[in-house]
């Protein structure tokens, strides 16, 4: 999540009470390459920082090499600046398991197989069952459990039309947003438009029911099922008037403690947003198509909720983001142009419903480029989804921008020794979810202009994510062989338990934490729990990471 509050970073007791490791990612032989392998058609490089000039891969328990390679190099890697050897074994398509042999080196086993992203597809979709708000979790999978939390959320902040402050708004559920207990629409809305495009992309490879949340088995897609629990508790953040309030959250940072132990109880429900209005109709008018075959009521609800945020956001003066002290203890998630939000929920809005001034409204607003998918600016999903249902000109527009955009990220990519989308000065607050972002719109440009190239390269950035990178470390908690293992996340100081499936931020040159190096690129982070501003999670990480996940998983 989003933070600017400094004492964010406090040492709370019962950090050191469970002696986090803190230390930076051991390097295998200063040898990089993705921890859980290879799919047989992906991409397979490894990258080395010490000069390299053959390498040669055996199946493990052979002495005959299977593949000869000749390793290229120096190259100046533009997002770490510093100068590494690359191998290239993509030809290399049988599956099995190997090992990497450079000089008197031994690597491995690397593994080839169709299935290596099914596991972690299903623990990064089941991490949101884990950060569940408003109620009592005993799992028996990862042995997380606490009683029901926040069950008294919350009290009005300040006084509006409807309500005086202090008066109690229910807002109980939906889930906590990251490493902290807060909740906050604007993430929650690109989180779950996110997982519902891999919904309507890849129906197959999401329809499990029974990836072991408490609803599986009930004959409807747990991800559905999922969302669903972030949905109903976004209906609750809309006023009367339509506008949505923007956040809840306490008035200072709550200590390493169990949810329901949270001493900023009650907490508090911040002002109307214009920025978060407008990101509510979008989700919640894309979420009624989705819901429509499976529950006509539930549809029904959220498309008057998404036509009446948007009344709200033509007719009401422009709300400001909460500032100042209303910052002090939650994200502030704040955004100082809406003029994106209203595009992407106008063109959701006129999919759904068919009437024509939300079709003008966005044909008159069509975004200059394309950006990343975030909780800044989510229309890169409403280009996709207008330029695919029509043909138009403002179509036509729209699909140019993102394989423009897409064309740009594979160059970036050729100037990386990782083959990664982003240049040194580019790592900023939560770089791995940027990346993650890239590598969608990389995946939907494909749909438009079937170039491999854009598929090669939306691999490259989850492999990246997996251990392809300068740091060797997997930074999603307990996949890989070296994983993220002290990550700024309450859930784990007071618990004991490392929630797995939740990929932290990353690499971060402002180093507002004061923990990770600054100004290092892809080598500006820690794997230490006080590092909230490189070793958080956030829901809306995890989302680019799970579409990610599933697009590999489908091909």
């Amino acid at each position: 999540m989003f933070k600017t509050n400094k004492n964010h970073c406090l040492l709370f007791a019962i950090v050191m009470l469970l002696s986090l490791t803190s230390s930076f990612a051991a390097q295998s032989d200063n040898v990089y390459l993705s921890q859980l392998g290879f799919q047989p058609h992906e991409p397979k490089i490894f990258v080395t920082s010490e000069e390299a000039k053959s390498f040669k891969i055996y199946p493990v328990g052979s002495k005959r090499a299977i593949f000869r390679g000749k390793a290229i190099g120096p190259i100046l890697d533009s997002s770490s600046g510093n100068d590494y050897w690359r191998g290239d074994f993509s030809a290399l398509k049988k599956p099995g398991v190997y090992n990497l042999v450079i000089g008197k080196k031994t690597i491995g086993p690397i593994k080839i197989a169709d299935n290596i992203w099914q596991s972690p597809q299903r623990l990064v979709l089941r991490s949101y069952y884990l950060q569940r708000c408003g109620v009592r979790l005993d799992d028996p999978e990862t042995k997380i459990a606490h009683e029901a939390c926040h069950l008294d959320d919350g009290i009005l902040r300040h006084d509006d039309p409807f309500n005086q402050e202090d008066d109690e708004v229910d807002t109980v559920g939906g889930w906590h947003d990251a490493g902290d207990y807060g909740k906050y629409i604007s993430p929650a809305g690109i989180s779950v438009s996110v997982m519902l495009m891999a919904h309507e992309l890849y129906p197959q490879t999401v329809a499990s029911d029974h990836i072991g949340i408490p609803e599986s088995g009930n004959g409807i897609p747990d991800l559905l099922d999922e969302l669903r629990w972030k949905l109903q508790w976004m209906l609750k953040m809309q006023r009367p008037d339509g506008g949505v309030y923007h956040k809840i959250g306490g008035h200072v940072w709550p200590g390493g403690v169990l949810p329901e132990d949270d001493p900023m109880t009650p907490r508090y429900v911040y002002g109307v947003s214009t920025s978060a209005t407008a990101k509510f109709a979008a989700t919640l008018a894309y979420a009624a198509r989705i819901y429509e075959p499976l529950d006509r009521a539930f549809s029904e609800e959220m498309q008057r909720a998404a036509e009446k945020a948007w009344e709200f956001i033509v007719n009401a003066p422009f709300h400001t983001d909460p500032m100042g002290q209303d910052n002090n203890g939650s994200g502030q998630y704040g955004d100082k142009s809406t003029r994106d939000d209203q595009f992407w929920a106008a063109v959701e809005l006129f999919i759904t419903t068919g009437k024509t001034n939300y079709q003008e409204y966005a044909i008159a607003n069509i975004p200059s480029s394309c950006e990343n998918p975030g909780w800044i600016d989510g229309s890169a999903l409403a280009l996709f989804h207008y330029a695919t249902l029509y043909d138009d000109e403002a179509a036509q527009t729209m699909r140019n921008s993102i394989v423009n955009r897409a064309k740009n990220l594979v160059y970036k990519s050729s100037t990386s020794a990782f083959g990664i989308t982003l240049n040194q000065d580019e790592f900023e607050w939560a770089s791995n979810k940027t990346l993650m972002g890239w590598s969608i719109v990389l995946n939907l440009a494909h749909r438009f202009d079937p170039n491999h190239e854009y598929l090669r390269v939306a691999d490259l950035q989850l492999h990246y994510i997996f251990g392809q990178n300068p740091m060797d470390i997997s930074y999603v908690t307990g996949i890989g062989t070296n994983y993220v293992r002290a990550p700024h996340q309450r859930l784990h100081w007071s618990t004991g338990i490392l929630p797995p499936g939740q990929m932290s931020g990353g690499p971060n040159n402002k180093a507002q934490s004061g923990i990770e190096p600054k100004n290092m690129g892809a080598l500006s982070y820690i794997d230490d729990s006080r590092s909230y501003s490189s070793n958080e999670y956030a829901i809306d990480y995890n989302a680019n990471l799970f579409f990610v996940l599933v697009a590999a998983n489908s091909r």
